[in-house]
């Protein structure tokens, strides 16, 4: 049984974060037909504070089943991929938490904090950027969840955005209007 307080915790971590693709299986499929085991990856780079909070660099990954209308037993996993004879082996995934006890004290306003500082730092480069001569700025790769926040603040300052890449490459380009 999870405890209640994970909730608000789960909620955070799933806005906007189930990609287009996985929406897509989705649609192919009755209301009733469950997906078992979606993995959604928390890179370090989008939720450091995340990090820091567990104090432990392996991998951690979102793990939720869900049908078209509702989303079930989602868990923050640990991903360890051991290495044999120089080859990953199958990953091995194992719960971050307890989640029968209540999550730990500050964990939702780590994930909150962390959340708004990236959109700071984000802000500030397109600030910095309309100051400068060149005509485009490269963000760094992020998952698509920020690049959706920073269509919105190219948007909001009058600027052209469209993303590049694919996979873990993907990235947007903010370009200023001729």
């Amino acid at each position: 049984m999870q405890a209640e307080g994970w909730n608000e915790i789960f909620k955070k971590l799933l806005e906007n974060r189930i990609v287009s693709d996985k929406i897509a299986t989705l649609q192919s499929k009755k209301e009733t037909d469950e997906i078992e085991f979606a993995i959604i990856d928390l890179s370090e780079s989008d939720f450091p504070d995340l990090y820091k909070f567990i104090q432990d660099k392996r991998d951690l990954v979102l793990s939720i089943s869900y049908t078209k209308t509702e989303v079930k037993n989602p868990r923050i996993l640990y991903r360890l991929v051991e290495r044999k004879k120089g080859k990953p082996s199958q990953p091995y995934y194992f719960p971050a938490f307890d989640y029968s006890k209540e999550p730990p004290a500050g964990l939702l306003n780590v994930l909150t904090s962390s959340q708004d500082k990236l959109l700071d730092q984000i802000e500030k480069q397109i600030i910095e950027f309309m100051g400068l001569a060149l005509t485009e700025l490269h963000l760094p790769p992020t998952n698509s969840y920020i690049r959706r926040f920073e269509h919105q603040l190219a948007s909001k300052f009058g600027l052209q955005s469209s993303s590049e890449g694919e996979g873990r490459n993907r990235h947007v380009v903010i370009r200023k209007n001729p």
